[in-house]
Order: structure tokens, then C-alpha cells, then sequence
């Protein structure tokens, strides 16, 4: 696992509690208990794996001013 140099303010981390906190604790991401261990920090930068490796495909990823549209209210 290859690290990259510390992140200067506040670390996006996992907490205990599955979420993925950035700056003022703000919730970005809940993370399944399954999913937790291994979890990588945003400082790693590369992992080569012992077996298998999971390949994630955020190319339909809902991110800034899209994230509003994956909700959809059926009222």
C-alpha cells in the first residue's frame, strides 16, 4: 500500500460509525459494515491486492450539482 503526504485542514475519514466525515464533520458517505474493513484512506493512492480485486464503475457516479437529481419524490 503506497501512501500519498498528509492532507493539510481536516481528513476525510471513515468513522466508527460507517460514515465518511469531511471538513466540520460533515456526513459525504455511509459505508456498510461489510464494506468497512479493508478501507482505504483518500491518502492511498495505490493497493495491490493478494487475490482479487473489486473494480468500482463511477462513470454514472451522481456527484456535485447532479447529486440532487438520484432522489426522486413519488408523492
Amino acid at each position: 500500500m503506497v501512501h500519498a503526504p498528509p492532507h493539510k485542514g481536516d481528513p476525510v475519514k471513515l468513522h466508527e460509525d460507517g460514515w465518511i466525515k469531511g471538513h466540520n464533520k460533515l456526513l459525504l458517505l455511509w459505508i456498510p459494515p461489510a464494506l468497512q474493513k479493508p478501507f482505504y484512506s483518500m491518502q492511498t493512492i495505490m493497493v495491490i491486492p493478494k487475490g482479487g480485486c473489486a473494480e468500482l464503475d463511477l462513470s454514472k457516479m451522481a456527484h456535485g450539482t447532479e447529486w440532487l437529481n438520484c432522489f426522486k419524490n413519488n408523492l
